[in-house]
């Protein structure tokens, strides 16, 4: 389970739709705690520009646990958390 996700709301990212990877990702959050992402958040730059919309991962379980991933479309990411 993913425990904290963060966006980037940085400049950069909104140009890499960091906007609405955080709305795709805000879908699959559980109001009760049944979905994939308990809580997701939008931050401040996280100063990891380029290459894609920034998003930093707390999660148990998963080799990104804590690390910054990067995804270039809403559906990547989206695609990236429907699998673990």
């Amino acid at each position: 389970m993913v425990k904290k996700v963060r966006v980037c709301n940085g400049a950069g990212c909104k140009a890499w739709s960091s906007c609405s990877i955080y709305k795709k990702l805000n879908s699959l959050k559980g109001e009760d705690g049944s979905g994939k992402i308990v809580k997701i958040e939008r931050v401040p730059c996280f100063n990891k520009c380029g290459g894609g919309a920034s998003v930093k991962v707390n999660a148990e379980g998963v080799n990104s646990a804590g690390n910054f991933l990067k995804f270039r479309t809403p559906r990547e990411a989206v695609n990236y958390f429907s699998h673990i």
